[in-house]
């Protein structure tokens, strides 16, 4: 009989908690379908736009005189005198004196030279009267009859009019030889070192001093091939010349003059050499040898070119294009030069169009982007290339 109830009771939760269950099922509220919004990655543009831009190449160099010579004695003495101002950074005129050598014996010279001329002068004038003399003893002994050479005494004439031209030539260069006993500046310029001094003994070709032009200097910069195809032309063109000293931006301007004609090899560049002028400018304090100087030399404008910024690319050749229906196109380019901040590109782009300037993690070609702004590119003259 218990169990019989057990059974009966347990039937009847069964069967209530069955009814509960469906009373549940059928009443419970219906859920809303809510459909979201589907997000695009946002995407910051730019509008391709042909342009002019004038190229500029980036060098550095150290300046150095245009002339640089050692001055070195070309004849043998004591140093008797030497300028106040021999001494190093002392700048001169063209032909000042440096050095005075002992000159006795120079002078010495000059006199016996001078004897030695006169001597052959009297030499030649007896010799020519004796040739005259000849002459006419010849026409009266053989009238009508040439005469020979001997006859008319000429060898003995060429030979005194010989020792006259020689001790002429020998007098001449004791003269010379006078004037280098004062050892003279070649040009206008400064004292870069001093070999000698008072007293001391110069034997011909010993050092004095070493001697650098003033006025104009130039300055060797190095530039690639690559960057000198970029030139209008290789003499003549402008270049900026710049320094920072104690916290001043100095600025000068120079000119090629010229290229060295030959390609380094270990760097594979070729030299420009610019000239600068040394002009009143308080700056000019500063321009002078060794001084380190960045350079900056114009060359020719790149036309129809678009100066694309470098975060665009995703890499030397590749950069994204928004398409129609604001679709992502990677698209390969040709890239005429590159800056610090922007890049030129020549070919594979249409003005107009849409360059992508955010860096996506993986973008695909037909990817959707939602465009946050369009601009019209960087001003030509915001980079320098």
């Amino acid at each position: 009989m218990k169990t019989l109830l057990s059974i009966l009771l347990g039937l009847g939760i069964l069967g209530g908690a069955g009814a509960l269950v469906g009373l549940m099922v059928k009443f419970k509220p219906e859920a809303q379908k809510v459909e979201r919004e589907r997000v695009l990655p946002g995407v910051e543009v730019m509008t391709a736009k042909k342009t002019d831009v004038p190229l500029q190449i980036p060098s550095q160099g150290l300046v150095r005189a245009m002339r640089e010579t050692s001055l070195a004695s070309e004849v043998a003495g004591r140093v008797a005198k030497v300028s106040p101002r021999f001494k190093v950074g002392e700048r001169f005129a063209e032909g000042e004196v440096l050095i005075e050598l002992e000159d006795s014996d120079y002078r010495s010279a000059i006199t016996q030279a001078e004897s030695a001329l006169a001597e052959a002068q009297a030499a030649l004038i007896q010799e020519q009267a004796r040739a005259e003399q000849a002459v006419r003893d010849w026409n009266k002994i053989a009238p009508g009859q040439p005469p020979t050479d001997l006859a008319t005494r000429k060898p003995q004439l060429l030979s005194a009019e010989a020792r006259v031209r020689a001790t002429e030539d020998s007098l001449a260069r004791a003269r010379r030889d006078l004037e280098r006993t004062r050892i003279r500046t070649p040009f206008a310029g400064r004292l870069r070192a001093t070999h000698t001094e008072l007293g001391s003994y110069l034997t011909p070709g010993a050092r004095v001093a070493d001697f650098d032009s003033t006025g104009r200097y130039e300055i060797r910069l190095p530039v690639s091939l690559d960057d000198l195809a970029f030139l209008e032309a290789q003499t003549g063109a402008d270049a900026l010349l710049k320094a920072s000293v104690a916290g001043q931006d100095l600025v000068w301007k120079g000119t090629v003059a010229r290229t060295e004609g030959e390609v380094e090899r270990a760097s594979r560049s070729v030299y420009l050499v610019v000239e600068i002028e040394e002009d009143s400018r308080p700056e000019n304090a500063f321009l002078k040898p060794g001084i380190f100087l960045r350079a900056e030399v114009a060359g020719r404008v790149a036309k129809g070119v678009f100066q694309i910024p470098r975060r665009a690319f995703l890499d030397e050749a590749r950069l994204v294009v928004v398409g129609p229906g604001d679709k992502l196109e990677i698209r390969s380019v040709k890239t005429l030069r590159g800056g610090r901040d922007s890049v030129l590109v020549s070919e594979g782009l249409q003005e107009g169009e849409r360059v992508c300037l955010t860096s996506l993690p993986a973008p695909m070609n037909g990817m959707e982007v939602r465009v946050l702004e369009s601009g019209q590119g960087s001003d030509a003259q915001a980079a320098k290339f």
